[in-house]
C-alpha cells in the first residue's frame, strides 16, 4: 500500500474483493487531507517459484515477511526496501505460480517485482508470455481483444559493417486501443518490413457483459503483468488472471516433459527427452554478437553460457539458467537455436528465452513444439 499503510487481515473472500474494489474508488469527501487519491490501476503480477517461498528473508536490498489472512492460501507479502514498507496481497493457491495484487504506482510496483525476480535468493521468475500465448488468451471464452501493443528492438538485429561500424538500431513501439485495433493490425500484416516485427508485447482484453458499466478492460503484458484500466468487476479481473495463469502453467509443464534424462526400460537405462527447436525466419546477421548478448547472465535472458565452435556458423553452448542454477545446453546457427533441457531444468526458462527473442525478431522467431502446447 502507498505510504506504508497496512492491509486489512481479511477473513473472507468477499472482504478481499471489497478491499480490491476500494482501491478503485476515489476519496469519499473532497478536500479530505487524510485520504489521498489512490492510483487508478489494480495491478496483478503472476510470478513462478521453484521450491516455494520462505516466510521471511532478505536479499538484493529487500526484506520480506509473509503473513496469514483469514482466507486459506491468501497471504500478505510485507516488503521493505530503501523506499519504505509496503504490503501486497499474495495468492498462493496454485503452489507454483503466485499472484500478487497491489495498487502501488507503476514505478514502485515494477521496482519491487524486478527485485523479487532478480537472483537466486528470492526463487521467483516472471511469467513470460510469447506472441502465440497472448493470442490464445485473447481468444478464450468471455475475452474480447480491445487493443494491442508492439515493442520491437533492433539491438540484436544488426550486423557489423566495414571498419567495424554498426548499422543503426531501429526500434518500433506501437500502441493501439479501441475498435480499430483489428483493422490496424491487418494493415501492418500487409507490410513486409513490419510483419516480422509484429509480436505482441501487450494486449488489452475486455471481459464481462458487453456494454455493462462493470465490464473490465485489462492490459495484459508479455511479462505477466495485468493492469485493470476500465470497469469495476473484480471477479472478471481475477478470472482473467487465473485463465492466463492456467494456460501458462499447462505450457510450462508440457515443456518440462521434453527434459533429457534416463529411465529404466526392459532392464536397461535409456535416454529420454526431446529438443526444443527455435527457428528464425530471417537469419541472425551477426552470430558472434548474438551469442554475447544472449549468454551473458544479464536480463532479460538471464543465461550464462560457454560457447565452442563446431564449424563455421555452428556453435555449441553449455548454459546455466540464472533463475534456478540448472543446466540447459544449446546448439546455435544463424537459422535456428536448439535447446536441450536437463532433468531439473525449469520450463519457464524456455518461455523467457522465446518471449525475449521475439522482442528482437518479432514473429520471425517461432517454436512449433511450444506453440502446440498452448491451449
Amino acid at each position: 500500500m502507498p505510504g506504508g499503510d497496512r492491509l486489512p487481515r481479511v477473513q473472507t473472500k468477499l472482504e478481499f474483493h471489497e478491499c480490491l474494489e476500494d482501491w478503485l474508488s476515489p476519496p469519499k469527501r473532497k478536500g479530505d487531507e487524510h485520504q489521498q487519491r489512490r492510483p487508478k490501476d489494480l495491478k496483478s503480477y503472476v510470478l513462478e517459484t521453484n521450491g516455494g517461498f520462505k516466510r521471511e528473508g532478505s536479499g538484493k536490498g529487500l526484506k520480506w515477511r509473509v503473513e496469514d489472512t483469514g482466507v486459506n492460501k491468501l497471504k500478505i507479502l510485507r516488503v521493505e526496501d530503501g523506499e519504505g514498507m509496503r504490503e501486497w496481497f499474495m495468492d498462493t493457491a496454485d503452489g507454483r505460480f503466485y499472484i500478487l495484487h497491489t495498487n502501488e504506482g507503476l514505478k514502485t510496483a515494477a521496482r519491487v517485482v524486478d527485485t523479487l525476480t532478480d537472483g537466486w535468493s528470492h526463487s521467483f521468475d516472471r511469467m513470460w508470455m510469447h506472441h502465440a500465448m497472448l493470442e490464445a488468451i485473447a481468444k478464450k471464452s468471455g475475452n474480447t481483444l480491445g487493443g494491442f501493443g508492439v515493442r520491437y528492438s533492433g539491438d540484436l538485429d544488426r550486423k557489423a559493417g566495414e571498419g567495424g561500424s554498426k548499422q543503426p538500431i531501429e526500434d518500433l513501439r506501437i500502441t493501439v486501443n479501441g475498435s480499430m485495433a483489428h483493422r490496424v493490425e491487418q494493415i501492418m500484416q500487409n507490410e513486409y518490413l513490419l510483419q516480422s516485427a509484429i509480436a505482441y508485447n501487450r494486449l488489452r482484453i475486455t471481459r464481462g457483459e458487453d456494454g455493462s458499466p462493470d465490464c473490465v478492460s485489462v492490459d495484459v503484458t508479455s511479462k505477466g503483468y495485468f493492469a485493470m484500466k476500465h470497469g469495476k468487476s473484480i471477479p472478471d479481473h481475477l478470472d482473467l488472471v487465473d485463465i492466463s495463469k492456467d494456460v501458462y502453467s499447462e505450457t510450462v509443464v508440457g515443456i518440462e516433459k521434453y527434459r533429457f534424462g534416463t529411465q529404466q526400460a526392459k532392464g536397461t537405462h535409456v535416454i529420454k527427452g526431446k529438443t526444443i527447436d527455435i527457428t528464425f525466419r530471417r537469419p541472425i546477421p551477426d552470430l558472434d554478437m548474438f551469442l554475447k548478448k544472449v549468454f551473458n547472465t544479464t536480463k532479460p535472458f538471464r543465461i550464462f553460457g560457454l560457447k565452442s565452435k563446431l564449424e563455421d556458423g555452428y556453435f555449441k553452448v553449455l548454459g546455466t539458467d540464472m533463475h534456478t542454477g540448472d543446466s540447459m545446453n544449446f546448439e546455435v546457427t544463424r537459422d535456428f537455436m536448439r535447446v536441450y533441457l536437463s532433468e531439473r531444468s525449469c520450463g519457464n526458462s524456455v518461455l523467457r528465452l522465446l518471449t525475449n527473442l521475439q522482442r528482437y525478431y518479432g514473429r520471425g522467431v517461432t517454436c512449433e513444439r511450444v506453440d502446440r502446447l498452448v491451449r
